[in-house]
């Protein structure tokens, strides 16, 4: 028997992807600003401010690091603009 080969797309519209193990255990979300998951540190919750980026996950679904795009533009001309790469060492 032939194994089926994977969709082919050309361009993916999403608001969030999960990336998950074959267990279901989530490993990476990409995700825009509104759909954002909250941190998850020691596998504990918490409120994030929200951004756009990629947040990466250890085989037990406790976040270990990620990275995240945001900016701003005030009132004023000026615009600001970050993009914070983290590594979180757990105590588990």
């Amino acid at each position: 028997m032939r194994k089926k080969e994977p969709p082919v797309f050309e361009e993916i519209t999403a608001r969030r992807i999960n990336v998950v193990n074959e267990d279901g255990t989530v490993q990476v979300v990409i995700s825009g600003k509104d759909r954002a998951p909250d941190w998850s540190i020691d596998c504990a919750r918490f409120k994030r401010l929200k951004a756009a980026g990629m947040i990466f996950y250890n085989e037990e679904g406790c976040e270990c690091g990620g990275l995240q795009f945001s900016g701003v533009k005030g009132e004023s001309v000026e615009a600001r603009a970050s993009w914070p790469l983290t590594a979180i060492r757990t105590t588990r």
